[in-house]
């Protein structure tokens, strides 16, 4: 229980019973002012037991979502001409009501200079957007809601552009029977089409721990309309990461957005330090371990939607150029691999969605050469291009220098084959024989005939690939040692000085 104030405590405020030249000139009774400090003390109890509350919780934990939801009504003769501007009226005063303190939001008519072609599907970068109307810059979402009639009543297709990320997110659509289900069908498009996104707080070496916007905005899950939560993050959502880099000036501008390439996310539990959010990547840390008040390292829920994804792999120092039947393979929570296709000649494989898998593992092989990770999420977008590095060359360096080897080994069964011929006839003091035979021997392919085969085949096979190149040398160099290693002129040169000693002895006896 607090103490309240005593007579000895307010000694010091009768001796000074004036407030300030701030407020003007004002005398204070006793009594007044021990009801000013009794309120006092109610106020500093009540705040401090509003910050117990929220202690654990960030300002952006209770930061509603700004959204913004521009409506555009195609002119027909069976659409009423006021929709266009009671629509808008009427979405808002829903969304606000049943939405509570989660968004921010507010609806308009579609900018006429936007009202076509978002009823057309076309979607505009944020700079296009912001060149006629600057505003969209501050929203935190904007979502594009187009309505035309069909043989069925009204179909509704609401888009979602994040501001943040200067990303649209996948296309959500339904049919309504009548004009009065068109509010719903478009708040319950909404809602499910939004994409919470978190914050990055801390890095680990194989997961990070991640805070969620408005998530202390959040309706308890005994609310009659707990339905009405898009904020919400729950265990095993699949997040994107991107990185924001603000300017001097706290500006981020249009180059100042990085997707993380290859990294996906998926949500844990949640504990005092936030969401653990376990990733698979294509790249040892793909995040940065230490803060930085110029960048944000966020992330943003995906739902897949498509059938498929195409994978399109391209040759990273010329995007014009497909790479033709290289192997993709995937690897299973059991870390067992399953080579689903080739490429085909456009460089392309495509890959069906699994709803139980939204999260796939990749990797790219050509030959026997690992070119890639590409963690994916399927059916997020209709198609995604992979730049690796051609590895064409390479593998033809590969295929020449197998059928090297392969001719090697074949010579070496002839050489020492002929050897013990040679060994055998010197020992049955048969000279003449084992003359032809050493005869033959030496005339068979020497270290100098493959080496000089070799290298005129390493000058036609060259790479503008740093990367490739170093390859393909590592390659001829360890083929250059197998030539030294089983092609020794040693072999030859023993074998002569037997026959000539067996030749010099053979003399020497019959003399």
């Amino acid at each position: 229980m607090m103490k309240l104030p005593t007579q000895r405590d307010m000694q010091p405020l009768r001796r000074n019973r004036t407030l300030g030249a701030a407020v003007g000139s004002l005398t204070v009774s006793p009594r007044s002012t021990t009801l000013r400090l009794v309120a006092l003390s109610a106020v500093v109890l009540l705040l401090s037991c509003a910050s117990h509350r929220v202690s654990a919780q960030t300002i952006w934990e209770v930061t509603p979502y700004h959204v913004q939801c521009w409506v555009a009504v195609a002119s027909d003769a069976t659409v009423p001409a006021e929709w266009q501007a009671s629509l808008p009226l009427q979405l808002q005063a829903t969304a606000q009501e049943r939405l509570g303190a989660i968004w921010k939001f507010g609806a308009v008519a579609a900018p006429a200079a936007h009202h076509v072609d978002i009823l057309r599907g076309h979607a505009y970068t944020l700079e296009e957007l912001a060149e006629q109307t600057p505003q969209v810059r501050a929203l935190d979402k904007l979502m594009v809601a187009a309505i035309r009639p069909d043989l069925h009543g009204y179909h509704v297709r609401v888009q979602q552009l994040d501001v943040r990320a200067r990303q649209w997110t996948s296309t959500m659509d339904m049919t309504v029977g009548d004009g009065g289900q068109l509010v719903d069908a478009i708040l319950q498009l909404m809602c499910d089409l939004f994409s919470p996104v978190v914050r990055i707080e801390r890095v680990e070496s194989d997961h990070v721990f991640a805070s969620a916007q408005a998530v202390g905005l959040t309706r308890p899950k005994d609310s009659l309309r707990y339905w009405t939560t898009p904020a919400e993050i729950k265990p095993g959502d699949v997040l994107l990461p991107f990185i924001r880099k603000a300017d001097r000036k706290g500006v981020v501008g249009p180059d100042g957005i990085e997707m993380v390439q290859w990294t996906v996310m998926t949500v844990g539990e949640k504990d005092t330090i936030g969401y653990r959010c376990d990733f698979e990547s294509g790249y040892r840390q793909p995040f940065r371990p230490r803060r930085n008040s110029r960048i944000e390292q966020l992330a943003m829920r995906v739902q897949p939607t498509l059938a498929a994804t195409t994978l399109e792999l391209v040759d990273r120092k010329k995007p014009e150029q497909p790479l033709r039947g290289y192997e993709v393979y995937e690897k299973n929570a059991d870390e067992q691999t399953t080579l689903l296709g080739r490429t085909d000649w456009r460089g392309q494989l495509s890959i069906a969605r699994e709803s139980d898998r939204p999260i796939r593992v990749l990797f790219v092989r050509n030959g026997q050469q690992l070119l890639g990770k590409l963690p994916m999420i399927v059916g997020n977008q209709a198609r995604v291009v992979a730049p690796l590095r051609n590895d064409d060359i390479r593998l033809e360096a590969e295929g020449f220098l197998i059928g090297v080897q392969d001719s090697l080994v074949d010579l070496v069964a002839r050489r020492e084959v002929l050897a013990a011929r040679i060994r055998r006839a010197i020992e049955a003091k048969e000279l003449d024989k084992a003359t032809a035979l050493l005869k033959e021997l030496r005339q068979l392919d020497t270290q100098d005939d493959f080496a000089r085969r070799v290298q005129q085949r390493k000058q036609s096979l060259s790479s503008g690939d740093a990367t490739v190149q170093t390859k393909i040398d590592q390659l001829f160099a360890q083929t250059r040692t197998l030539l030294g290693r089983y092609l020794s002129q040693e072999q030859v040169d023993t074998l002569a000085a037997s026959l000539r000693e067996a030749t010099a002895s053979e003399a020497s006896t019959n003399n």
